[in-house]
């Protein structure tokens, strides 16, 4: 969940020039293990834990409004965002 306060800035949007709803954080750094990045981003250690999925063609995955998420395609993909008010 995107909570912005200061108590659960583990994502660290908005800091390093990044944009409110970006995070600086790149899990795919094949470089960097997670405790690479907990040392370097202490606050991620507050993370929620995630969820993995694994889509297959025609699959859907719908992330509710303000969710944090991390995507990787593993062949030739379509991503579609739609914003709704």
């Amino acid at each position: 969940n995107n909570n912005n306060n200061n108590n659960n800035n583990w994502h660290y949007a908005g800091t390093d020039g990044q944009q409110t709803n970006t995070s600086p954080i790149n899990l795919d750094n094949h470089h960097s293990s997670i405790a690479d990045l907990e040392r370097r981003y202490p606050q991620f250690r507050q993370r929620p834990q995630g969820t993995y999925a694994l889509l297959q063609p025609g699959d859907l995955l719908y992330i509710p409004a303000k969710w944090w998420h991390h995507v990787r395609s593993l062949d030739t993909a379509a991503s579609v965002n739609v914003w709704f008010r």
